[in-house]
């Protein structure tokens, strides 16, 4: 997939209030052709219908990219709502509540949220050497006395930090066949607490 299929939810607002706007001269125009010079080789009832067409794409964009932002959001919702009730427990017993303060998820797609024409499950994501391109997040475990690729996983959130856990999940259905895990070796990229402590539950 091409980045440049890439629409943001604010551009598709733009795109849609200037299509609304251009349908609306051609509808007054076709309304005042019998006054008014039509240009030659202008087909307006083709050049309306063109326009129509792509606000019913961009309007399809719209609920598509409106449809991941309510999955975003009851994704973050969970662990906003235990830390908003740790804080209230530690308020309950007079303890100040630790670090700042939360800003609660928004279900509303924000302004830079994307999604691809041609290919709408990928994302535009940063790329090594700079740069970014309209691509997935593929992964792989390999084992390290065999060299031999033992599973994968291709996702569509661009921080590997997310990897971790659902190639665990992968291997650990896995076991039977492979052994237990006995160590997990990864680059700094993929590090992280929540990560260290699920290597830690399952003996890593």
């Amino acid at each position: 997939a091409s980045k440049h299929q890439a629409l943001s939810h604010g551009h598709i607002e733009q795109m849609e209030r200037q299509l609304k706007a251009e349908v609306q001269e051609l509808f007054t125009l076709a309304e005042q052709a019998d006054q008014t010079v039509i240009p030659d080789g202008v087909n307006l009832p083709e050049e309306i219908r063109r326009r129509e067409d792509r606000l019913a794409v961009m309007a399809a964009a719209k609920a598509k990219i409106t449809e991941r932002a309510r999955a975003r959001y009851e994704k973050e919702k969970i662990p906003y709502n235990e830390k908003m009730a740790r804080r209230a427990e530690r308020e309950a017993i007079g303890q100040k509540p630790r670090g700042k303060a939360l800003k609660a998820p928004d279900p509303a797609p924000q302004a830079q949220d994307q999604i691809n024409l041609t290919d709408e499950e990928s994302r535009i994501m940063p790329v090594s050497g700079g740069g970014f391109e309209q691509s997935y997040n593929a992964q792989a475990a390999v084992d390290d006395q065999t060299m031999l690729v033992v599973a994968t996983g291709v996702s569509q959130a661009p921080n590997d930090k997310e990897q971790v856990l659902p190639m665990l999940e992968t291997l650990q259905t896995q076991a039977a066949v492979l052994g237990p895990i006995e160590a997990l070796v990864a680059d700094t990229g993929y590090c992280s607490e929540k990560n260290v402590e699920a290597c830690e539950a399952l003996g890593i």
